[in-house]
């Protein structure tokens, strides 16, 4: 379950679909700027359904975050050299 406690204590939430992304928006309108669609990795915001316990549809939906993962690398490497500094320092 979300809570604002979990969405506080993170820095970024992926969803997969618009309606996730408008609800938890509409109930933790402080951290909206954090709320993202996980397709909106590789600059194409759509919906990606969910296969609701279809093992082929399973596996579809697989092959289709590695693509958004492997198209998302280069940004994600950007942001992650961004913030290492910070966390080395956190734990320093």
């Amino acid at each position: 379950m979300i809570d604002a406690a979990l969405i506080a204590g993170v820095d970024v939430v992926y969803v997969m679909a618009s309606n996730h992304l408008e609800a938890l928006r509409y109930e933790f309108p402080s951290q909206a700027e954090k709320i993202h669609l996980i397709s909106s990795l590789n600059n194409r915001a759509y919906d990606i359904p969910d296969p609701a316990g279809d093992l082929e549809a399973c596996l579809v939906l697989a092959r289709g975050f590695v693509k958004i993962f492997d198209d998302a690398l280069p940004v994600l490497t950007k942001y992650l050299e961004t913030i290492i500094p910070s966390i080395r320092d956190e734990f320093s």
